[in-house]
């Protein structure tokens, strides 16, 4: 079984707290090198300077963080192969990956985010394929309307998150629905 676990970045709480959201979610993501079946694989928030913000504070979280030794080498091995293949994808972008750092002999894996946009990913659901360890994509959505429909098609997850306000909130609750 598979599970992307998504994370909603709602408008309201990213203006008030993009940084601090990143750090939680790198720890998040990292925690175990990313081994936990309630890793979080995709993230989805609107397309703007908040995001923006995020994704800085996350790069720099990711390149300070060093590679993990995971549970065994087939692990490690479908890890590599699974950003691999999403490095493969039009439209799919490394933002940081400490993969380069690992040392293979050690069964090792280096956190690894990539960024992509709602159009790619509605394009190619294989983008939505779990990679099991430290391995998430963040998807920025150009609307509301596009984020909702998103995530409208997710399959079942084991959990999800959404960081938001209250008024947030009460502007997403088709979301939260």
């Amino acid at each position: 079984m598979g599970s992307i676990n998504p994370v909603f970045l709602l408008p309201g709480a990213m203006a008030e707290r993009a940084d601090k959201i990143a750090d939680a979610f790198h720890q998040s993501v990292t925690l175990g090198g990313g081994q936990f079946c309630t890793n979080p694989g995709m993230v989805f928030g609107l397309e703007n300077k908040d995001l923006k913000q995020f994704l800085n504070s996350l790069e720099k979280k990711i390149l300070e963080t060093p590679p993990v030794t995971m549970l065994n080498s087939g692990i490690q091995k479908a890890f590599i192969q699974g950003i691999n293949k999403l490095s493969d994808f039009s439209g799919v972008n490394k933002l940081a990956s400490m993969q380069d750092q690992a040392d293979n002999n050690k069964t090792q894996g280096g956190a690894t985010i990539f960024t992509t946009n709602s159009k790619t990913l509605l394009e190619n659901e294989a983008i939505k394929n779990e990679v099991f360890g430290a391995c998430s994509v963040i998807v920025s959505c150009e609307s509301k309307t596009r984020l909702e429909e998103i995530a409208r098609n997710l399959e079942g997850q084991l959990c999800a998150s959404v960081h938001g306000t209250e008024k947030d909130f009460e502007e997403y609750a088709d979301l939260l629905s």
